[in-house]
């Protein structure tokens, strides 16, 4: 060990230790000859090179692992949409269906309920005018009924008969039923008058229009109090319908 003295200060302060600076110092010249050496300059340059750019790849990756994340959720959100929509078309579709099948079927139904209707045996009697007379010098009274008689079946029938139902109270009190028949044998009949001939075919859906004729014994009308006219027309489909005048309108002969 080699010790060197200051001036102006003690030999005992200022002794140094050679030999350790000059082993530090060699330490030091070592570690600067390895970082200027040409591997050592390699391997930082490529140290520099490949950990930017490693740096830059793991970024890059992030990014792109945010916008698939970022993609398949708005895709999953399109989806979902997209099934939302479907599902109401489909549901609306549905109810289009069920209501038109509904449609359907009631159609079907009053199809039904009509050809029923048209095959069971039907007559509709409308009364359109009701006259009275006294035919010259005869002891009868004549009534005349005008009716137009309808058959909306598919099936054909034919009038057979017509009734007058005249209802009258007796002196005693006692109400009789006198049923006159549809007759015009030996009647003089007024021009504007068209009977109808029995027994007359009515045609399916068809209609006849005419006069039914009643004599009645003038001697009932005369001792009798008359309470009401009921006219009965019978089909040969074992059917009847009644019209009921109110009033008879006189005319002379």
């Amino acid at each position: 060990m080699q010790t060197a003295t200051a001036r102006g200060y003690p030999a005992s302060m200022c002794r140094v230790d050679v030999t350790r600076l000059d082993t530090q110092a060699q330490k030091h010249a070592n570690l600067i000859s390895l970082r200027s050496s040409p591997a050592s300059q390699r391997r930082t340059r490529r140290s520099q090179i490949i950990h930017p750019h490693g740096h830059i790849f793991r970024h890059n990756g992030d990014m792109l692992a945010v916008e698939l994340h970022k993609a398949t959720s708005n895709i999953s959100g399109i989806w979902n949409t997209w099934g939302v929509v479907v599902a109401l078309i489909v549901s609306a579709a549905t109810g289009l269906a069920t209501i038109s099948q509904g449609r359907s079927a009631r159609e079907a139904l009053r199809l039904a309920r009509e050809q029923d209707e048209r095959s069971r045996a039907r007559l509709n009697v409308e009364l359109k005018d009701a006259i009275r007379w006294i035919p010259a010098n005869e002891s009868h009274r004549c009534f005349g009924v005008h009716v137009l008689v309808v058959n909306p079946a598919d099936s054909s029938g034919t009038l057979v008969a017509t009734e007058l139902h005249v209802s009258y109270r007796m002196v005693n009190g006692s109400l009789l039923t006198l049923k006159v028949p549809h007759d015009v044998r030996g009647v003089a009949v007024p021009e504007q008058i068209s009977p109808i001939t029995l027994p007359a075919s009515l045609s399916s859906n068809g209609a006849l229009d005419g006069w039914f004729i009643f004599q009645v014994p003038d001697s009932i009308i005369k001792q009798a109090q008359i309470e009401g006219y009921i006219v009965t027309v019978y089909d040969s489909r074992d059917i009847s319908r009644t019209v009921q005048p109110s009033t008879f309108r006189r005319i002379e002969a």
